[in-house]
């Protein structure tokens, strides 16, 4: 966990994903493959295709976005460390990915709603996005 976090409060991290929308779908299959191997229940696999949003296809030039919202749980609970664990896994892919393939890069900005503090915060996960 991160340190200087408290357990139990609110801290929503939502990411806007942008880039090309043949990589986004394919990236989107992969974050719900990744949530749905965190998740298994007793019972077996769960679908979580619904928790993101589909791609979101741009009018030009193939650039398109997708939407992953915050768990929804508090800090310190079993669903927030199991979904920072999914996020740090899709980031290290990305910006690998990011590496190898220059022109089809894909952008994480990540949008942090803390109960504690009056405006959210607002950051590029990829360096090579808004720097």
């Amino acid at each position: 966990m991160e340190r200087g976090i408290k357990v139990g409060y609110f801290r929503d991290e939502h990411w806007i994903i942008e880039g090309d929308d043949k990589a986004l779908e394919i990236l989107r299959d992969e974050i719900i493959n990744e949530i749905n191997k965190a998740f298994v229940n007793e019972d077996g696999a769960v679908d979580y295709s619904n928790y993101i949003s589909p791609v979101l296809y741009g009018l030009a030039n193939r650039y398109s976005c997708l939407f992953v919202p915050a768990d929804g749980s508090k800090e310190g609970w079993e669903t927030s460390s199991l979904m920072d664990e999914v996020r740090e896994k899709i980031l290290r892919k990305v910006i690998h990915n990011n590496a190898k393939n220059k022109s089809d890069r894909i952008g994480i900005l990540k949008v942090v709603v803390d109960e504690y503090k009056d405006e959210p915060s607002v950051s590029w996960l990829t360096k090579e996005y808004g720097s």
